[in-house]
């Protein structure tokens, strides 16, 4: 007759068993994070390029640009939420209104069109981040508007304005930076 209890080899087969399910959960807890670590990766890769996609389109729009120094880029361009289909403020516009169409794009008498786009790197303790203002060319200064595009890159900076606009955007030390061309519109002043 057997004795009540377990015998070695039922103990073996249990605890082994036990170390293979462990394994298993750990195997998957190891992959969850891999998951989760090219998730954050793909997700900073797509605001990334919505960056991109928004200097893009400033610098296609603007008809003068022009890097102060390497890390700033200012485009001057139409003023984007202007409505000439409804009454502007007066302290805004040139009363009465010349139509935008009949002047040259760079004319004194077409600044209150046009406001100057600026994207800046800003460097600080907190983090570091691309700002975008646009300042108005001439008229209300108050209407400027500032706001961070991207935070938490390493760096930014110009590499050209003509005859194309290159940017490089280094989103962490250990990376090769992202390089951009941006073909500048015709008749683009310098």
């Amino acid at each position: 007759m057997r004795k009540a209890g377990f015998s070695l080899i039922e103990s073996l087969m249990a605890i082994s068993l036990m170390a293979l399910v462990l394994f298993l959960v750990a195997q998957g807890y190891a992959r969850l994070a891999q998951l989760n670590t090219f998730s954050e990766s793909s997700s900073r890769q797509v605001e990334l390029m919505a960056v991109v996609q928004t200097i893009t389109d400033e610098v296609s729009c603007s008809f003068a640009v022009r890097s102060p120094n390497p890390r700033e880029l200012h485009l001057t361009r139409v003023d984007p939420s202007l409505n000439l289909q409804y009454n502007e403020s007066r302290q805004r516009l040139p009363w009465p209104l010349v139509s935008p169409a009949s002047l040259t794009p760079l004319s004194g008498q077409r600044d209150p069109y046009n406001v100057e786009v600026r994207f800046r790197f800003v460097a600080n303790a907190n983090g570091n981040q691309l700002v975008r203002e646009q300042v108005p060319l001439r008229g209300n200064t108050s209407a400027s508007q500032s706001a961070a595009v991207v935070e938490g890159l390493e760096d930014f900076r110009v590499l050209q304005v003509a005859p194309l606009v290159e940017l490089e955007l280094l989103v962490a030390s250990n990376q090769s930076p992202y390089r951009v061309s941006v073909f500048r519109p015709v008749g683009v002043a310098p």
